[in-house]
């Protein structure tokens, strides 16, 4: 499954994809629900890269794969019952959005989130004792957000 250069505006994405290899890029979803979506480990790793999410919604999600999830911006909106196994999740911005009873397990590094609110939240990455992750976290509501950091 492959978009690139897309606009999307107001449409649903939902199902079990099963072992698909996925590929996002430079794409823009306005509006858009992602619900129900399942994604099972396969040896291909799948790319979201550079995709623009506003006022989305994530919602009944498990992505239990290697999946680069690189250089997103994702405003507004919710993500909700989510699980995401991410072989690295880098220099993405999430601003002004709620995240709610979810699982990050990922390479965790130069994200920025801006004015999220996290309720019952874990995430957990992988650090390298010599290194500054990088991750910012600005005005954000972390009362509901556990972070497990693991030294590689």
């Amino acid at each position: 499954m492959i978009f690139i250069e897309c606009d999307a505006k107001q449409c649903v994405f939902y199902g079990n994809l099963g072992k698909t290899y996925v590929e996002l890029r430079d794409n823009i979803f306005k509006n858009c629900m992602f619900e129900n979506i399942i994604m099972e480990w396969r040896g291909e790793q799948s790319t979201i890269k550079e995709n623009g999410f506003f006022e989305c919604t994530f919602k009944n999600m498990k992505l239990d794969r290697d999946i680069e999830f690189i250089s997103q911006t994702i405003c507004g909106g919710t993500i909700e019952d989510i699980y995401f196994l991410s072989s690295n999740m880098v220099e993405n911005q999430f601003l002004n959005l709620q995240m709610n009873n979810t699982q990050i397990m990922a390479y965790f590094t130069d994200n920025i989130m801006a004015s999220v609110i996290f309720k019952n939240v874990t995430l957990e990455w992988e650090i390298d004792e010599n290194y500054d992750d990088g991750n910012l976290f600005y005005q954000c509501d972390t009362c509901g957000l556990i972070c497990c950091r693991h030294e590689n």
